[in-house]
């Protein structure tokens, strides 16, 4: 099997290759573990850091450093990287309409625009498939 070079990822599978990489089909964390070595490419939605950053508030997950030495230290490093948010992101997301959730609308979005797959498990994306998708 041969795996995409280059993919952008959900919240929740990067927050789960970040504090449990056990959660992830083994072809996502070998995707994930490509791209630390930089034998991969990941974009990282700038709404995915926004919504780790409210996980981290609110308690839910925790990084071994504060969130802006995390980022620096690992979300630039080798082919990781962040995706910023264009206004034809916003305007493609206001013509989505399978979900209800602003940040997933606004993932795919800007998954659309650098047209590679999608990491996601969401099983409402799953469902009606609004983009290219790689999980399982």
């Amino acid at each position: 099997m041969t795996l995409p070079s280059l993919m952008v990822t959900d919240t929740h599978a990067l927050v789960w290759y970040i504090t449990a990489p056990n959660k992830l089909p083994a072809k996502v964390k070998k995707i994930f573990d490509a791209a630390v070595e930089g034998r991969a490419a990941i974009f990282i939605p700038a709404v995915v850091l926004w919504e780790m950053s409210l996980l981290l508030k609110a308690g839910q997950i925790r990084l071994a450093a504060p969130l802006e030495e995390y980022v620096q230290e690992h979300f630039f490093a080798q082919a990781i990287s962040i995706l910023d948010i264009e206004t034809e992101d916003i305007q493609r997301a206001h013509s989505l309409a399978f979900s209800r959730d602003p940040f997933d609308v606004l993932i795919v979005a800007m998954t659309l625009r650098v047209d590679c797959p999608l990491i996601t498990a969401d099983g409402v994306m799953h469902e009606h498939k609004p983009c290219d998708l790689f999980w399982h």
